[in-house]
């Protein structure tokens, strides 16, 4: 798990950072496991299995376990610090996790880069629909697939 960012370092220690202030904003713990997932879902700009993680986790802790990662990843979704992409069974760093509007990933079906966008229209459509029908979500995300700018 390397990066291609060449500021990368400053990508990892603003989600850390990021992470830890939701965490105080939700009085819950970031402890030093959520916060090693964590750096390692941002070691790469590109989506991450749970059993990736576990791979790099039991590097540095041969007791970890599945059910270790699903856990901390469950808490790290709930706090809305990551998201998952459904079609890749994968998951990615949150891009700015304090701001609560529901995103767009733009998923590339040849090189496997997420984009992750948050658009006012989107925005607008999801408050839309949820009024008309009465409905208050706990979360929402579009994956749109194709070929980015660089696949193309």
């Amino acid at each position: 798990m390397t990066s291609n960012c060449r500021r990368h370092q400053r990508c990892v220690d603003d989600a850390v950072r990021h992470a830890q202030l939701v965490c105080d904003d939700n009085n819950s713990r970031f402890t030093t496991l959520r916060k090693r997932v964590l750096e390692l879902l941002w070691a790469n700009h590109e989506p991450v299995k749970a059993y990736d993680l576990l791979s790099e986790l039991q590097k540095e802790d041969k007791s970890a376990k599945p059910s270790t990662v699903y856990r901390t990843l469950d808490f790290l979704l709930e706090l809305g610090l990551v998201h998952k992409i459904h079609r890749q069974n994968s998951f990615v760093g949150c891009i700015n996790p304090r701001e609560k509007q529901p995103s767009v990933f733009l998923v590339c079906n040849n090189c496997n880069e997420v984009s992750q966008r948050n658009d006012k229209e989107y925005f607008n459509l999801i408050n839309n629909i949820t009024k008309k029908y009465q409905f208050k979500p706990s979360g929402s995300s579009f994956e749109i697939e194709g070929l980015c700018s660089k696949c193309i």
